[in-house]
């Protein structure tokens, strides 16, 4: 299955799952996520916007929101070198914080 299959599938997964969860942020960031991937701008930001309605210390869904935004209209984002991250348990549950690790990747200026 090619991204487009598995991210329309994970999209119908998120779907019924905040038919039972409505509020569940991390459900509205991964759709964010998803929704991106299929090159589907506006739909990502209307998710992420929601995820960080509803916690707005999601950095996650900060960090993907700052990404999606700058996606030309109908461009996909590229998940191909994405690290996979359990937000709750890697980082809100320890005190650490995501930003200030992507940032110590980047190359000094």
């Amino acid at each position: 299955m090619g991204v487009d299959g598995w991210a329309q599938a994970a999209i119908d997964g998120f779907k019924r799952a905040l038919m039972f969860a409505p509020r569940h942020h991390q459900s509205h960031g991964n759709l964010g996520i998803c929704y991106a991937a299929l090159g589907m701008k506006r739909e990502a930001l209307a998710s992420l916007d929601r995820a960080l309605e509803l916690e707005p210390r999601y950095e996650s869904a900060a960090i993907a929101r700052f990404v999606v935004e700058r996606l030309a209209d109908g461009e996909k984002l590229d998940l191909s070198d994405v690290p996979s991250v359990n937000y709750g348990s890697d980082y809100q549950m320890t005190g650490r914080f995501l930003i200030r690790e992507l940032a110590e990747r980047l190359p000094p200026r």
